[in-house]
């Protein structure tokens, strides 16, 4: 039985949670007041999506980020004095909790979980709040305006100066009786570039022949070109020794062959028999 029981017990814990974080992530902290004028209070608005506010009244505010250890200035504080005249927009009074030159703003659920929570670092100045815009979902910033209990005013939309637009300066039209006379710029000269004089090849001189008293054609003095006479190769050397190698392994192979017949001539040499005594 203890068992079942268990077992149902953990099916029940398992149903609910999702629901029970659905509700938690349905408020965060909207607005707050850390700077109230003498005689005011401050005060922490809340935004909350769903249709009823009650279940916040179990919640706690604090100003450190630890639900066991009050580090901060303030102990923590239950939300059972919740103000719920709107339920979108709950806010609970306070004295003397938040710091007015900076401060954490931190919501905790009954669980000691934290749900949402703030740092500012700066004092914003006297009934100044400080807030998201757009409510629930934007970031904290200065406001213009306090609005507990209502939407925070939107942020102003920053106005774009056009460019200013370069307006050329007059020009002051010369008259005829008034411009002095213009004087007439001389043309400039363009120099003119002298054409490179082109070298002309040298003939080659011409041979000129006289003829000799004995008739013969003499040449003048031009050297005549040098005729290339084609290299023979001298064979002989090569030859030679192509001969010499022929010869030397023809004896070579004599020698061996005369070496060969006196080795086969001892192997088949009979032993003559011994003389008779």
């Amino acid at each position: 039985m203890a068992k079942y029981l268990f077992a149902l017990l953990i099916l029940v814990s398992f149903l609910f949670s999702p629901l029970t974080r659905a509700i938690a992530s349905d408020v965060v902290i909207n607005e707050f007041l850390p700077a109230p004028s003498a005689g005011s209070q401050e005060w922490i608005e809340f935004y909350n999506s769903s249709p009823s506010a009650e279940y916040i009244k179990s919640y706690y505010v604090d100003d450190d980020p630890s639900f066991t250890d009050d580090s901060g200035s303030s102990s923590k504080k239950p939300l059972t004095s919740l103000v719920i005249n709107s339920s979108t927009y709950p806010y609970i009074e306070l004295n003397s909790f938040l710091n007015n030159s900076g401060d954490y703003v931190v919501l905790f659920d009954d669980q000691g979980n934290i749900i949402d929570q703030y740092q500012y670092t700066d004092d914003p100045g006297k009934d100044i709040s400080i807030g998201r815009s757009p409510d629930g979902t934007g970031s904290f910033t200065v406001l213009s305006l306090t609005s507990r209990e209502s939407a925070n005013p939107e942020p102003p939309t920053p106005t774009s100066t056009p460019a200013p637009t370069n307006t050329p300066a007059p020009t002051n039209a010369p008259t005829a009786t008034s411009a002095p006379p213009t004087a007439t710029q001389a043309p400039t000269k363009v120099p003119t570039k002298t054409p490179t004089p082109t070298k002309t090849p040298t003939p080659a001189p011409t041979p000129t022949f006289e003829a000799s008293p004995s008739g013969e054609i003499l040449g003048s003095e031009a050297t005549p070109l040098p005729v290339e006479v084609p290299r023979t190769t001298d064979r002989r050397p090569l030859i030679f020794t192509l001969l010499a190698t022929g010869i030397g392994l023809a004896l070579l192979a004599t020698a061996l062959v005369l070496q060969k017949q006196d080795i086969l001539k001892r192997m088949f040499k009979r032993k003559e028999p011994p003389a008779e005594s």
